[in-house]
């Protein structure tokens, strides 16, 4: 132990020793900068509320879209499900009914397609789909 310590265990303790220590000016101080914080504390929580209304409006609003989206999405499933399975049917009945005409007529349809995806394919090149320049490295007006 110290000298200093003991001298302070043995001085009786004043009731106003504490506030003699302090300055009120450096009081005023701490409480003027606590209430600034206080005061931008309150300003942020009333940001953040703000954004987080507007978020969940949105969220409830794409929510909406999503499921009449998916609806929309899941009833052209359906309705595509029955074209294929109807078209799959009268395939197999003209099959059966004119096997040659059917196979003609399916060696015909195969070749335009044939025909007209590579034609496709020879339009389709990155230069003409975009005016993007990489010796420039930003796209073209």
């Amino acid at each position: 132990m110290d000298v200093k310590d003991s001298n302070l265990r043995e001085l009786p303790p004043e009731p106003n020793a504490f506030l003699s220590l302090i300055k009120n000016e450096d009081v005023s101080t701490i409480i003027t900068s606590q209430e600034g914080l206080l005061s931008r504390l309150e300003k942020t929580s009333a940001m953040l509320q703000t954004v987080n209304e507007l978020s969940n409006q949105r969220r409830d609003t794409l929510a909406s879209q999503l499921v009449t989206s998916t609806r929309v999405l899941v009833s052209v499933k359906r309705e595509l499900n029955l074209i294929l399975k109807r078209t799959g049917y009268i395939k197999k009945i003209l099959r059966m009914q004119y096997p040659v005409e059917y196979d003609i007529a399916s060696l015909k349809l195969e070749s335009a397609w044939k025909t007209d995806l590579d034609a496709e394919r020879d339009d389709f090149t990155p230069a003409a789909t975009s005016n993007f320049h990489p010796d420039m490295g930003s796209y073209a007006d």
